[in-house]
Order: structure tokens, then sequence, then C-alpha cells
């Protein structure tokens, strides 16, 4: 049945755009890569209706009046302290210099050239800049309080209110938002939202009141009423890529963004109560994905991304209850969180699976996280909360404590039902390892059933390359014609010539796991990754020896009829490649090796060394041979 309203969602899109021409149709179809198939691989989330009873209980709990999460520019003991922050000097001399240039011209030729040639970053390097400048005009003007940056923000807020849409171009396929004849939600609008609700709360009492009641309107029309038509009525339209009732980045990120706007800015007590009976709903949704393993299958930049606002959404709710709602207290919460930690290879990296670069958790989640769970914190954490943007320092907690926990990592980490393997090494020991299997249907899916990733002296030094430098095909039915987002440029077997296959149903199989103090076993099957009638399995089986510093893959293929198998080793430029000795043997009599690199703009190059055995035969080994250099 899922599959079937892929199917349906698909053809729809399909009818809805069919006139739009060649880069319409590949944003449109952008929505199915983003929305459409979380659904048809995990289950639509269930749509659940408004509880007007739990309405009026949240609605008891709050103020009478709307606050932000920091008090506005004429609470001076705020912000005279704030003006030690580190960022409050850049952000005055930035706003200084805002106040002598123009305002970027968000114009519709910019917008338009997504929908006419597929390049996205022209508006979006605009649309960024003035949401940048009004960010830094708000905060300089609240730390000095000297009314220097009051006509310029009000230019900035009337500039915005009369911008076409706050829905950037490559989520807007049909143009319904930019002329007008929609009104949705994105996650970049949903930001937008926020700033402009945060530059009334906190000034607008200096503002002129032309300004404030343009950006009140348009705050209204964009944001708060496309919301709670959605929040009262799952059926309705405004949630683009369906992330109300969604399982990624975009949901947490979408409802915690207008939820801190409306209980910012918003009057109605009824009304804020209905945006945070809202987030309630939206928010289970997000976190299901976590449960029962606590894995996160978009990778730890969207994770970042998602898990920061879920945080803020629920921080604010907290603080707007004073306490008495904690949304907050179930334990899947900390799970979530310790998402973070249980992917790292290392202190300084995580494997790049997925639409990822091995990074870590942000600065704005470890400062929050540390606010809501204390037991958990580092020193790292209160420098990271120094460090963290001014937006959200009125979510800070309490400074962590002189004797924080300790919070050394394990040997290793294991997700049973992602199968994701993390295996660190030994005090001492210089190679940490990550294996994944899942399946090819994932959130920011890459075909990379079986990769791995290996770090040294907490350098990544090769394996899987992470995310492609993003363009319209990026997320388009055209997304595995790239080498990097395919199993080409991923260590994964090319099986008789042919690459991995997209689809839920191409899943890994656990065939073994065994987990020692000196070595890590896990073999899985990843025959149903290819689409070869005549391979009748594949096993690879991935031995990580902590106690000699080695890796050892082994793929073994059987061929119904005589068949040819070929292992990349893939790195990118820059990783510490150098430090590793990696060879390939094979019992068979024939085979080649050959270099290639591949180009990715504006990222470092990959590289891929491909060992292949020429000569076909029933049973095919190939065994991948890594360890340090002395």
């Amino acid at each position: 049945m899922n599959n079937l309203r892929y199917r349906l969602t698909f053809l729809r899109i399909l009818r809805h755009v069919a006139f739009l021409g060649r880069w319409r149709l590949t944003a449109a179809l952008a929505a199915v890569c983003l929305a459409g198939l979380p659904s048809a691989v995990h289950g639509r989330p269930p749509a659940v209706p408004a509880n007007e009873s739990r309405i009026a209980e949240i609605a008891a709990m709050l103020d009478e009046h709307p606050s932000p999460s920091m008090p506005p520019r004429s609470d001076r003991t705020f912000w005279n302290a704030r003006a030690s922050h580190p960022q409050s000097t850049n952000l005055v001399e930035r706003a200084e210099r805002i106040v002598a240039a123009s305002i970027p011209d968000a114009s519709d030729e910019l917008f338009l050239m997504f929908s006419r040639k597929g390049s996205r970053v022209e508006y979006e390097k605009v649309y960024w800049e003035r949401l940048g400048g009004m960010r830094a005009l708000v905060f300089a003007e609240c730390i000095e309080n000297k009314g220097r940056f009051t006509s310029r923000l009000a230019d900035y807020l009337e500039s915005v209110a009369a911008q076409r849409t706050w829905v950037v171009p490559a989520h807007d396929p049909n143009l319904g938002n930019f002329n007008g004849t929609e009104f949705g939600i994105c996650h970049a609008s949903a930001v937008y939202c926020r700033d402009v609700a945060y530059a009334l709360a906190l000034l607008g009492d200096v503002l002129p009141e032309r300004t404030v009641r343009a950006a009140r309107a348009a705050l209204e029309r964009r944001g708060f009423s496309v919301y709670l038509r959605k929040a009262a009525d799952p059926k309705a339209k405004g949630d683009i890529f369906g992330w109300f009732f969604g399982r990624y980045n975009w949901t947490p990120v979408c409802h915690g963004m207008l939820v801190d706007a409306a209980l910012a800015l918003v009057e109605d007590r009824m009304a804020r109560a209905r945006f945070i009976e809202g987030l309630e709903r939206g928010l289970a949704c997000y976190v299901e994905e976590f449960r029962p393993d606590g894995y996160c299958p978009e990778g730890l930049h969207y994770w970042n991304m998602g898990f920061k606002d879920y945080l803020i959404g629920k921080l604010r709710v907290r603080q707007a209850t004073h306490g008495r709602l904690d949304l907050l207290s179930d334990p899947i919460n900390l799970k979530t969180m310790e998402y973070s930690r249980a992917m790292m290879m290392t202190e300084s990296g995580a494997p790049r699976f997925g639409d990822t670069d091995g990074e870590m958790a942000s600065v704005e989640v470890v400062a929050l996280a540390s606010s809501v769970w204390p037991q958990y914190a580092t020193r790292r954490s209160e420098a990271m909360k120094a460090a963290a943007p001014l937006q959200t320092c009125g979510l800070m907690g309490a400074a962590i404590p002189d004797a924080p926990v300790s919070l050394a990592l394990p040997v290793r980490s294991w997700f049973p039902l992602r199968q994701v393997l993390i295996a660190r090494p030994r005090p001492g020991g210089r190679i940490a390892f990550a294996f994944k299997g899942g399946n090819n249907g994932e959130f920011h899916n890459h075909n990379d059933l079986g990769t791995y990733s290996i770090s040294v002296d907490g350098r990544l030094a090769g394996g899987d390359p992470g995310y492609e430098t993003y363009t319209a095909r990026t997320f388009s039915p055209r997304r595995y014609e790239s080498k990097i987002l395919s199993s080409y440029a991923h260590p994964v077997p090319v099986v008789n010539g042919r690459l991995q296959v997209v689809g839920a149903e191409r899943a890994a199989k656990v065939v073994a796991a065994e987990f020692g103090d000196d070595r890590d076993v896990v073999s899985l099957d990843l025959a149903a990754a290819y689409d070869d009638p005549s391979l009748t399995s594949l096993l690879r089986t991935i031995v990580y020896d902590r106690a000699h510093d080695t890796v050892t893959v082994r793929d073994h293929a059987v061929f119904s009829s005589p068949g040819t198998l070929a292992v990349p080793f893939v790195w990118r430029q820059g990783d510490a490649v150098d430090r590793l000795e990696v060879s390939f043997s094979s019992p068979a009599g024939k085979s080649s090796e050959s270099m290639e690199t591949i180009d990715d703009p504006g990222r470092p190059n990959v590289f891929r060394r491909l060992f292949t055995v020429s000569e076909a035969s029933s049973t095919v080994e190939v065994v991948t041979h890594i360890g340090v250099k002395p």
C-alpha cells in the first residue's frame, strides 16, 4: 500500500508539472526524493487532527501575553551582559557595514533562474544575505541601544515584507508562492518567520508604525495563518513536501521556528496554544524515526539541522509554560541526542554516510543539549555556549559544573536495526572504522549497502565520500546519475559490471555479528542490492582487528552462471590515505587495477582505485586489506 501511495503521488506531480518544462519538472520531483520516498519506505506518519481539549489545557499554562526567548532591548541588564559575548563586536561592526550598503535585491530574475536553468545558488545567496543583514541589525541595536541601526532595520523589514515570497525557488516548483496563488512554508521561510517575529518582539517599540504593520501582515500571511490552517486540518495545504507530520529534518525546523515566532509575538493565548499542540503532534512523528535503536538515517549533517530546532521548539514550550509542560521528559529525546555521540568514530569526526561530510554535533546543539541534560555535559559544552549564536542564548541553562561527567567513547556503537557499526580503537590504537548496511531507500539515500569509512589518528582516511555538491540533479529523478550518490564511488562491490539499485526493498541482511575486545566481525548479504539474476549471494564480511590496527573486507560472490566481481577503495583529496597501507587479493588468476579521479566542483575530488577480477567464475572472492603505515 505504501508503494502504491508513492506511485500515485509521483503520477500526480507528473501531471501537475507536465507543462512546466524540464527544470520545473526536476524541481517538482525533488518533492518525491524529500517526502514521497520516505513515505513509501517507512509509511507516512498518521496525520492526527487537532485536540481541542489539549489546546485548552495548554492555554491554561501560558501567560496572558507573548514573550520572546530573550527580553526586549529595553532590558539593559540582559543586553549589557551580552555585550561581552564573543560575537557582539563582530555583529556591531557588520551592522555598521550593512547601514552603508544597499539591501541585496531578491529580484524576480534571480528567483526564476532555478525554474529556467536549474540553478539555485544565485537567489539563495541573496536570500540568506538579506536574512543575515536583518539579524545583525537587530542584535547590534539590542546590544548598543543607541538608535544607530533602527532606520536601516526598518528598511530591511519593509523590503522583506514586500518580497514576493519567503519560500526559496527550489521549494516552489509550480511557482504558486512566487505568483501569490498559494502560500506554503518551507524550512527556509520558517527561519524568515522566526527572525521577523524577533525583530518585532525585541525592537517593535522603536520601529515606525508602518514598518511594524507591514512586517506583521507579511508574517501572518506567509507563516502564522498557514501553520494554523494545517494544525486545524491535516488535509490543508501549506506544509511543502509534507513536513508537518514528516520524519525528516524539515519537520522540527518548521515546527520549531514557527512556534518560537508565535510564542514571541502572537497575542491570542489560545492561538499560541494551538501552535504548541501542533508542534506536539508533528514532532512526535519526527522522533519516531529514531525508535527503537536511536539511529538517524539522514546522517549527522541533517540531524544537526533538525535536532537543533527540535530542541529549540521544545525548550521554548518549557520556557513559555514556566516548566509546566516539559516535552523533553520522554527518554526518546535523550536517545535521539545520544545518536551524535554514538556516531563518532573518534572525538574529532564521524563517518561520511549519506549526505554528510564527517561532521560532529554542532555548537548550538551541544550548547542547547547541555542545558537539558547537564549530567551529560562536558567542558566543551560550556565553551560551545559561549560560541553559540545569540539568537539561542536565552535558552541556555546554567554554567556547567566544575566536575563534568566523563563521556569517553565506548569501543563500539551498534545499531542493529539499521545495521550500522562504529568500531573504535583501544587507547593508543590508530584506526577507527564504521560500516553500514541498511537499505537503498533511506532519507537522503545513497546506493551504498556495505559501505564503510575509516579514520587514522583521528582523521578520515578513506571509504565513503559523503555528499556531492548540490545541483538541480541532486534531488531529482536523475539523482543516481551521479557517480558519488550511486554506488560507483562507494567502496562496495561491482557485480558483473552492475552498480547497486535504488529502493527500500534493496536491503542488506545480517548473516553474523560478533563483537569482542580484540575483534568486531560483521557479515552482510548484499545480493538484494544488485539487479542481477545470476547472483545467488554476495557476502561481505568485515573484520575490524583493534589488537593489530587492521581492517579486512572479504567479498564473496556466488553466481548461478560464471560472473565477475570488482571492488574499489575510495577516498577524497585531503584524506589521510597516505597513512594507510591498502592492498587487494583474490584466488582468481586474472585481475587488474585502475585509478580514476571523479570531479566534484566546489568540493575535494574523489579518487577511486578499482580492483577487478576479470576471469568469470561461479564463485569469486576479493579481499581488501587495510593497515597503518609504521
